[in-house]
């Protein structure tokens, strides 16, 4: 260690309280970034977990898809997490089940190869029995339950009311929907589900894509089907074997399809691949390829660039005002700190010490003061986040539809908040560590730096020199001395002639309170 190094670790011992307050400036602005940086990280967090629990996991799909395309997403390294979700047909409940059931219920797959812990599909709410574990076991919407229907395309085999552990047949087929103005027709499917409107469009079912045959394990949470317009329906879904898929994926209908769900190693790859894997075979059926926006948008994935750039602009405000802050708080500090010690400087110089030695001396005490203070701001910081998410977990859970707030502790974002601390520390030292090494020995031991007299001052004195040469008179207190007496005169002559103090203290002021006007708005 060398000579000055110690000169500044022994300066920092010697005046301990300026040392205490600067180490507690210090954590402050430290903890105060760590804090603002934990709470985006656990706020996003949490948007990210309540979407995906409501929504899922996928970041994207293709629907339609090749066999060849399939093995492409299979063989993918990019491709983390993959499911394919098939549609088997539909099935008609018949003009005399539609008021209470619809018109039409949909043949789905069940996935059942998804992650247990972030699971790519969100699965419906069983209120009764179970899903599907097995081939031929079929998971019906909760309305059904205990339901006598009329004929159609879904009867019981005993034809008792269906319930858990009935065994069933579903027909399917094909529902076509035709434009009555120009003829174009499509072919509904719940991938690919229209409302309809009987004045515009009319519709056809045709039972010809077989039968299923199982058994009722249990029932689904559904949300029912609009009453003005036929949308999709409700959904069946059924256990596959693999076989539903494989026909889905080979056959000309168009009432079958098979739909890849997929999640890649970074968001912002999904949506073009599943672009890529459409385009290939020139399809522009709309919903071809979807992108899941509602949840990567909370990972920074969006073609609505104008919230993150809100975003981003608020947070860059809020920094700055932050780093502001710190700096003028540490810089005060420093500052009074060098005034004080100008006259030290000033024998250093005097005995041969270099600039830069001076300078370094200055930084040397910033980084032993980083050195504590940092880590004691970051520690401060993720405890205050803690305690505040604590105090207002039931508050932010109501606020966000249930989802709880739970603190992230991310090594990046404390990282980034030491790298800033640092930063503002060194900043905050460098003004008072020039102004230090610049000054020279004889200026320094007077302090002309630090006393200085105005203008106004000046030619004040002169004038009652000249006119009270020859005769003592006596001194006005002026208004800060009428206003406060002896200490207001001698408290305003303090300033007057070291104003360098004064303004960093009233500098420093300012920005705390900007600061806390900014915070509370």
């Amino acid at each position: 260690m060398s000579v000055f190094s110690r000169f500044a670790l022994r300066s920092l011992k010697r005046n301990r309280t300026r040392t205490i307050v600067s180490i507690i400036g210090v954590a402050l602005s430290v903890a105060l970034i760590t804090a603002v940086l934990t709470s985006v990280v656990s706020l996003t967090s949490m948007l990210i977990e309540r979407t995906a629990s409501d929504e899922g996991w996928w970041y994207a799909e293709a629907a339609g898809i090749t066999a060849d395309d399939l093995e492409r997403l299979q063989s993918d390294q990019e491709v983390t997490d993959l499911t394919v979700i098939a549609d088997m047909g539909t099935i008609s409940l018949g003009e005399d089940n539609s008021d209470i059931f619809g018109k039409y219920l949909y043949a789905k797959t069940w996935p059942h190869d998804l992650n247990a812990s972030e699971p790519l599909i969100s699965t419906p709410e069983i209120v009764a029995g179970r899903a599907p574990e097995a081939p031929g076991e079929i998971l019906l919407p909760h309305p059904l339950q205990n339901a006598e229907l009329a004929p159609c395309g879904l009867t019981a085999t005993d034809g008792a009311p269906i319930e858990v552990g009935s065994r069933i047949t579903l027909d399917l087929g094909t529902r076509t929907v035709t434009n009555r103005e120009d003829g174009a027709s499509v072919t509904a499917t719940a991938i690919r589900g229209d409302y309809i409107d009987d004045n515009e469009q009319t519709e056809t079912y045709t039972a010809d894509l077989g039968q299923i045959e199982g058994t009722v394990v249990g029932f689904y949470r559904a949300y029912g089907y609009s009453s003005l317009y036929s949308l999709q329906g409700n959904i069946a879904y059924v256990y596959d074997d693999g076989s539903a898929i494989d026909r889905a994926i080979t056959d000309d209908s168009a009432a079958t399809w098979a739909g890849a769900i997929f999640r890649t190693a970074n968001p912002a790859d999904a949506e073009p691949l599943a672009d890529e894997i459409i385009n290939v075979h020139e399809r522009t059926t709309d919903g071809a390829s979807t992108a899941h926006t509602s949840l990567i948008r909370w990972m920074g994935v969006t073609p609505d660039t104008a919230i993150w750039n809100t975003l981003y602009q608020i947070a860059g405000i809020l920094a700055a005002v932050v780093v502001i802050a710190g700096v003028s708080l540490v810089y005060n500090s420093f500052a009074i700190s060098v005034a004080e010690r100008t006259r030290q400087f000033g024998l250093l110089s005097s005995l041969g010490a270099s600039r830069r030695q001076l300078r370094r001396t200055v930084l040397i005490e910033a980084l032993a003061i980083g050195g504590v203070g940092i880590p004691i701001g970051i520690a401060l910081g993720v405890t205050g986040c803690f305690v505040v998410f604590g105090l207002l977990g039931e508050g932010i859970a109501a606020l966000s539809g249930g989802a709880q707030a739970n603190v992230i502790v991310s090594p990046v974002a404390l990282g980034i908040a030491a790298v800033l601390g640092l930063v503002t520390l060194l900043v905050s030292a460098w003004i008072p560590a020039i102004r230090a090494s610049r000054v020279s020995a004889v200026d320094a031991i007077r302090q002309t730096q630090d006393v200085r007299l105005t203008r106004r001052a000046r030619r004040a004195q002169r004038k009652a020199a000249r006119r009270n040469a020859s005769k003592t008179t006596e001194r006005s207190l002026g208004l800060a001395g009428r206003i406060f007496g002896i200490p207001g005169f001698i408290a305003h002559k303090n300033l007057t002639r070291a104003s360098s103090k004064g303004r960093v203290t009233v500098a420093a002021l300012a920005v705390s309170v900007a600061l806390l006007i900014t915070s509370g708005s």
